[in-house]
């Protein structure tokens, strides 16, 4: 299994495990937002990879985006809740040999009928290649 994989196995069963607020969309995976108020969507975003040690580690780096959508005219504080929870999933944590950073929330706004906001947790895993 390639690092990439792991890292996206371990990310989405995180999220599946424990995440019970709302709807999950996942990539790949054919999901019907019109038919939510609140919902989130998990996606990896890889990042650089490099040698770290010698002779044969590896470090992959990237960034776990969860987009937060809510209806609108509801307020910001139901999108911050939201994201505030799924940061706290992984936040400073380590799962399967990935390490978490603290994430980051950023306003998007308003697209097409929900309140949207994007978690971004950085993370990096340190493959050993034998």
């Amino acid at each position: 299994m390639s690092a990439t994989d792991y890292i996206r196995q371990k990310s989405e069963a995180n999220l599946h495990s424990n995440w019970t607020t709302t709807p999950v969309a996942f990539d790949g995976i054919e999901f019907d937002s019109t038919a939510q108020d609140r919902w989130i969507r998990h996606t990896l975003l890889t990042g650089d990879s490099f040698q770290n040690a010698l002779p044969s580690c590896v470090r992959h780096t990237g960034i776990v985006s969860i987009e937060v959508f809510t209806e609108q005219n509801a307020g910001t504080k139901p999108a911050y809740d939201l994201a505030d929870a799924a940061n706290a999933l992984y936040q400073l944590k380590n799962i399967g040999g990935i390490h978490f950073r603290q994430g980051s929330v950023n306003r998007v706004g308003h697209v097409d009928d929900y309140y949207k906001l994007t978690v971004f947790i950085p993370y990096q895993y340190d493959e050993v290649i034998t």
